[in-house]
């Protein structure tokens, strides 16, 4: 059984000699950029619910506030801020993930 700091498993994956030995930790990345994935999604989330229930400022209480006097038209403009702010987050996150991630295929 090869170890994980074998030098022909980094070459195998495009890590040349001097760098081998960052190897196992390069090859981890995936799994913590995908971690930080869905803790940015579920933040975003609670960081709104949390505003809902005691802001009095913020797209959470904008939103409630809207939704209580039935003011449709600001609560879909508000929907729709956080949609694309949840899209620009999450192209951000991933050409963070493509820059440090340059040696995958």
């Amino acid at each position: 059984m090869r170890s994980r700091t074998d030098p022909r498993r980094a070459r195998s994956r495009g890590i040349e000699p001097p760098d081998y030995q960052n190897g196992p930790s390069a090859l981890g990345g995936t799994s913590i950029f995908a971690g930080v994935r869905l803790g940015l999604g579920v933040s975003i989330i609670l960081v709104v619910a949390a505003e809902m229930v005691v802001g009095k400022v913020g797209l959470g209480a904008r939103l409630y506030l809207a939704g209580q006097i039935l003011e449709t038209e600001q609560v879909f403009a508000v929907l729709i801020v956080l949609a694309i702010l949840g899209v620009v987050v999450t192209k951000a996150q991933d050409l963070i993930d493509i820059w440090l991630s340059q040696w995958r295929v």
